[in-house]
């Protein structure tokens, strides 16, 4: 029998392949909650990565470890982890290289957009107009995604 290529794969297919996008690594989430008052939207972001890297492969470690952390994902480069990863020659990178993993089901090269932001001052300018941002039409860790990308802006 010839296989349909329309045929969508069945959950035990998909979850079989998707376990094995980050199997080996060891990942520890260097998320930081100054960016927003009270942290709880940071808490919300940070479960819901902690569960997609578990369904790709990875493991997820609650402090950074130089002995086992492969991959330090932050959100700028001032961030005291993410600079101590950078001298021990970890792979460092942001959430949005750890959401593009996802999307496309395979582990990507760490390309320059998908470093940390150099510092924590974010766009000049950008931080009086932050509050006012409105953001509809995204759901769950897309809305997470967005949040955080303007959180990281200012």
């Amino acid at each position: 029998a010839v296989p349909d290529p329309h045929a969508k794969a069945s959950w035990g297919e998909l979850a079989k392949e998707l376990s094995n996008v980050l199997r080996g690594t060891s990942l520890f989430f260097c998320l930081d909650r100054s960016a927003e008052e009270g942290g709880k939207f940071i808490d919300k972001l940070l479960r819901s990565l902690t569960q997609h890297a578990g369904q790709l492969g990875a493991s997820v470690l609650p402090h950074y470890d130089p002995a086992h952390t492969t991959h330090v994902i932050g959100m700028h480069r001032e961030q005291p982890e993410v600079h101590l990863a950078m001298s021990h020659g970890k792979h460092v990178a942001n959430v949005d290289w750890f959401y593009a993993c996802c999307e496309q089901k395979k582990c990507l090269p760490i390309l320059e957009h998908f470093k940390p932001y150099p510092s924590a001052k974010g766009i000049p300018g950008f931080t009086q107009h932050a509050p006012d941002v409105v953001i509809s039409g995204f759901s769950d860790i897309e809305r997470d995604m967005v949040c955080y990308r303007v959180a990281c802006a200012g």
